[in-house]
């Protein structure tokens, strides 16, 4: 997906003609896909465009400068979030979250107030109590902070259930940048 990079500014925002938010047909909720470190909304070309056609959505993409700060991420998440929700008239989105945005919609919900906006977040692949491999980028604050054992992590804390969420972690024990692989788990 590396050669769709370039195309992050035209591509990938919006995978289906909005509605009438979760009064629409069905009671349909707004998914936002959320991509992970150094990729950005093409990374949902072809699943965004699958699950529209299995019905999904109205799916959103959004880009994040991925090598900022996770808070800075979320606050990002967040607007876009506001962004939808109005467009769509109704109260709470669904997250769809790959690697790094997984952490970044769980500080959304753990930190920022978010919660009283999602309904169910799907994280694949995400480093929920680090990764080891996090120190290869260390340069960069995002990867930093997703050190397994980080002052992050002490300060996210352990993901707290909540009434009106729910959480799906899909991950495998044969992932090699989450280490250990666990790691995914919620």
């Amino acid at each position: 997906l590396l050669p769709f990079w370039p195309l992050w500014l035209l591509v990938g925002a919006s995978y289906e003609a909005a509605h009438e938010g979760e009064g629409a047909p069905g009671g349909r909720r707004p998914v936002v896909l959320l991509h992970g470190f150094a990729m950005n909304r093409t990374n949902w070309i072809w699943l965004g465009r699958r699950l529209a056609h299995r019905g999904i959505g109205p799916l959103y993409g959004t880009s994040y400068f991925s090598p900022q700060a996770v808070r800075r991420s979320a606050e990002h998440l967040g607007r876009f979030i506001e962004r939808v929700r109005a467009r769509e008239t109704c109260e709470r989105v669904d997250v769809v979250a790959h690697s790094l945005g997984g952490v970044v919609v769980r500080y959304y919900i753990e930190r920022l107030g978010g919660a009283k906006h999602v309904g169910r977040v799907v994280t694949i692949g995400s480093p929920h109590h680090g990764t080891v491999i996090a120190r290869l980028g260390a340069l960069f604050p995002s990867a930093r902070e997703t050190i397994a054992g980080s002052s992050f992590y002490a300060e996210l804390g352990p993901l707290v259930a909540r009434e009106g969420i729910a959480f799906t972690s899909v991950w495998s024990r044969a992932d090699a940048i989450i280490e250990p692989p666990e790691s995914s788990s919620i």
